[in-house]
């Protein structure tokens, strides 16, 4: 096998992978498989970009419906509305004020 066919192999056997594996439901709501581009963008950030962004994409944000999973917190309720889950979901699309400019728009955009 030439490099040309194990990269196009490995690949397709990521892509596989992504799809079949359960969970991650947040991140495959933003991103739909392997994406070099976004890679390649993720990488090019400051240390701290880097975190907000995958932390928007995974979920682990330091925000109540995250810490009251790993039980640190027993309201799950944003302290804004009061009426649903602070997520990182909800917080990038209502409250993008924290989110640098170049961070958010990778998220949007994937």
């Amino acid at each position: 096998m030439d490099d040309i066919n194990v990269c196009s192999w490995a690949a397709k056997e990521h892509l596989k992978l992504w799809k079949s594996t359960t969970g991650r439901r947040q991140v495959k709501m933003f991103i739909h498989g392997p994406d070099i581009s976004l890679t390649r963008f993720a990488l090019s950030l400051k240390r701290h970009d880097l975190c907000i962004l995958v932390g928007l994409l995974t979920g682990h944000r330091m925000l109540n419906r995250y810490l009251t999973v790993m039980k640190t917190r027993t309201d799950p309720l944003c302290p804004m509305c009061m009426e649903e889950e602070e997520t990182s979901i909800r917080k990038s699309l209502k409250s993008t004020s924290d989110i640098p400019g170049t961070v958010l728009s990778a998220t949007i955009s994937y």
